[in-house]
């Protein structure tokens, strides 16, 4: 919802139906292709975390990452980056994991699993702040 919500902020206030069903046709395209593609870039980041074909593990990510959006809608008005959200459950279960193994050393491969994760949203908030700062 806040995802469209950013989108939506650039819309004229009331549409046409031929401008609705031009934003709804951009909406499925993008879509399609992230689907063809499957998940672009940020299937990688997915995919290259521990035990990532454990369907329960999965499942309690996207339920805490629902709840999180869910209490940041209902009872906060503080905008809130899904990205962050996201790429922290995604952290946090990766030390978790790392946590409870019977490896002795897997602390290096998950720091750099965590660092890496917080270089690329990072890249991702600056070039958005540089993009803005030249707009202005």
């Amino acid at each position: 919802m806040q995802d469209t919500a950013n989108v939506a902020v650039f819309l004229p206030r009331s549409l046409s139906l031929m401008q609705l069903i031009m934003v709804v046709s951009y909406f499925v395209i993008i879509l399609a292709f992230l689907m063809f593609f499957r998940g672009g870039k940020i299937q990688v980041v997915v995919t290259e975390k521990t035990d990532l074909t454990d369907i329960r593990a999965a499942t309690i990510i996207d339920l805490c990452y629902g709840l999180v959006l869910f209490v940041f809608k209902i009872w906060n008005s503080l905008p809130m980056s899904t990205t962050w959200v996201f790429l922290g459950l995604l952290a946090g279960r990766e030390i978790a994991l790392t946590l409870f193994s019977k490896n002795p050393r897997p602390y290096k491969r998950t720091a750099n699993l965590v660092f890496k994760d917080i270089i690329r949203a990072g890249a991702g908030l600056l070039i958005s702040l540089i993009i803005v700062i030249f707009i202005m």
